[in-house]
């Protein structure tokens, strides 16, 4: 069992937890067409790297904080941390949820993981982003338009590329996680996809 932890406490299941979803690969996707390398026309903005520099930050401040718990945490996609086999018992739930609420303070998320304001600085980011996975060799639908984008829900329905990931069934869980750290998201949603019957 994978576990996403967030801002906002666990979840368990590929449930929304904090700013992550985890979204099931599908028997619906097709097979990937890309990963053939990266585009070399292609330019990446300064703000990925920055993103980069404050997922590092952040998920090395959680694993630590939750190893003081006697947890061991492992980096996950969008900037988030999780953890395999956590036992479903009431005392493993208990220390979890003790963690979560403790680590969370103590190591809070950084201001653009925080920040699910819809506007067109964020839609930029995530049409870079799409750039960015296209570059790497994948394909991603065309995103609606800004006025759309903006009418929709941060949480649940904002478009994100990686939501429309064509091909993903196809990829293995290094694949997309690759893919996530040369292409990470900056907000407002973050949709992420895992594997889980792979474990590190």
């Amino acid at each position: 069992m994978w576990v996403l932890v967030g801002s906002f406490g666990f979840c368990r299941n590929f449930l929304l937890c904090g700013l992550v979803l985890g979204c099931v690969l599908s028997a619906g996707c097709a097979a990937t067409q890309g990963g053939t390398g990266v585009t070399s026309t292609w330019v990446e903005p300064g703000w990925m790297a920055q993103v980069r520099q404050a997922n590092e930050v952040y998920q090395s401040g959680q694993i630590a904080c939750y190893a003081e718990y006697g947890l061991t945490a492992v980096k996950s996609m969008g900037g988030g941390v999780g953890f395999w086999n956590v036992p479903d018992d009431p005392a493993s739930q208990a220390l979890l949820e003790t963690a979560s609420a403790d680590c969370n303070a103590r190591v809070p998320l950084s201001d653009y993981q925080n920040d699910k304001t819809l506007t067109a600085a964020a839609y930029g980011r995530m049409l870079d982003t799409r750039d960015c996975i296209i570059a790497h060799g994948y394909s991603v639908p065309e995103p609606p338009s800004l006025e759309v984008w903006m009418d929709s829900d941060p949480w649940y329905s904002a478009w994100n590329p990686y939501s429309k990931l064509e091909g993903a069934y196809g990829m293995t869980q290094n694949d997309l996680d690759g893919l996530d750290q040369a292409c990470p998201q900056a907000g407002p949603n973050f949709t992420v996809f895992k594997i889980p019957t792979q474990s590190p």
